[in-house]
């Protein structure tokens, strides 16, 4: 059983796509969808997870975590 992200994790993501609301998203190794505020496609970022639910998680970027 492949567990998804965890509430107060930090991670690190390449986004591959964008919502319907512009956040940025990438699909974790366990098959969720993890969304990024203000995050493009193709950029590496830092992030927290602040939010998770069955299919899906919600996360905030950490500062100066853009490469």
């Amino acid at each position: 059983m492949v567990i998804g992200p965890l509430m107060g994790q930090k991670i690190t993501l390449t986004i591959t796509g964008s919502s319907h609301r512009g956040e940025g998203v990438r699909r974790t190794n366990s098959g969720q969808v993890v969304f990024v505020p203000y995050a493009l496609p193709g950029e590496v970022v830092e992030c927290v997870i602040t939010e998770v639910k069955k299919d899906y998680a919600r996360s905030r970027l950490l500062p100066g975590r853009r490469w």
